[in-house]
């Protein structure tokens, strides 16, 4: 066994004793997937090399494969709880090397301000914020490697807040033209302690991910796979897939079957736009929780 080997089976082991089966994860929300591409496939797109301006929230390793120097873009999400959701990020190439960030924002829900009586005393805004930033580099044309860096808070109370710093971890092999492989480890972070010192893990997990290109003529045909073993305990097992027609006229759809409690089975559909170096993409999911449909739509540059 080779050393680059032992120390990622070293790496998942370690992070197995230090995220014990069965634990109750926080700060879930940096799962989020802020792509409409991904969110319309059902949360693929781990190994696939399209919008990558949301790379530093899924995969940084990718980039220096891609063909581009980058992208940046900016998506609004809207759920049906009524919370409302921004983030941008962007990517820049150069050569092998490549680096990435990204920022969301999740307001709501405004909830009530109650003092000892029960008695309301007024309200407040209940948001999650993410930061990331990430950076890839290709040891060959084929085999990239990258780790991304977030900071998340949870703002619960007006008195009491959340936080914690995680990595990603990250590989992309690009075996031939139309196909794809990545996986690494994604969500390796701080506990986080709560008002009574109970702490809690992030929703670390190892994952992996395959993306398939086949040309048809003027269409051209995708489809991803991606699976995730959470170290809190559950399984996830999702499937993409997308119809291009031109390079401009895009359909998606997905699902995505989840036991862990970090992130939700999901049913994805959505569409999108090429025109120039401008992408537009809207998408719709279902989790079937209660939260009815969220919907959200973006715009990215190519660079």
């Amino acid at each position: 066994m080779n050393n680059t080997l032992k120390a990622a089976v070293i790496t998942v082991l370690a992070a197995t004793i230090y995220f014990p089966t069965g634990a109750q994860t926080v700060l879930n929300f940096t799962r989020a997937d802020r792509d409409p591409v991904s969110v319309s496939m059902a949360g693929t797109g781990l190994a696939s090399g399209v919008n990558t301006a949301w790379a530093s929230f899924k995969n940084p390793s990718k980039l220096p494969l891609v063909e581009g120097n980058g992208e940046a873009g900016a998506s609004f999400l809207w759920s049906g709880t009524g919370v409302p959701g921004f983030a941008a990020g962007g990517s820049y190439v150069m050569d092998r090397f490549a680096i990435t960030a990204g920022a969301a924002f999740d307001a709501g829900p405004r909830l009530d301000i109650l003092d000892s009586e029960g008695t309301r005393t007024g309200e407040y805004l209940h948001n999650d914020f993410t930061l990331a930033l990430g950076a890839g580099y290709a040891f060959t044309e084929r085999f990239s490697v990258g780790a991304t860096v977030k900071f998340a808070r949870e703002i619960l109370t007006p008195e009491v807040s959340i936080s914690g710093v995680s990595a990603d971890l990250m590989a992309t092999f690009r075996a031939s033209e139309v196909f794809s492989l990545a996986g690494g480890l994604t969500g390796i972070g701080t506990t986080v302690t709560d008002s009574n010192g109970n702490p809690y893990p992030q929703p670390a997990a190892a994952v992996a991910g395959a993306s398939a290109v086949f040309p048809i003529g003027d269409v051209v045909a995708r489809a991803d796979m991606d699976f995730g073993y959470f170290l809190s305990g559950g399984i996830s097992a999702a499937v993409g897939g997308e119809m291009g027609y031109e390079d401009r006229i895009f359909v998606r759809a997905g699902y995505r079957f989840c036991s862990a409690e970090a992130l939700p089975s999901l049913a994805g559909g959505g569409i999108g736009y090429k025109a120039g170096k401008v992408r537009f993409d809207a998408a719709a999911g279902w989790t079937g929780k209660g939260n009815g449909i969220t919907a959200t739509a973006a715009v990215a540059i190519s660079l």
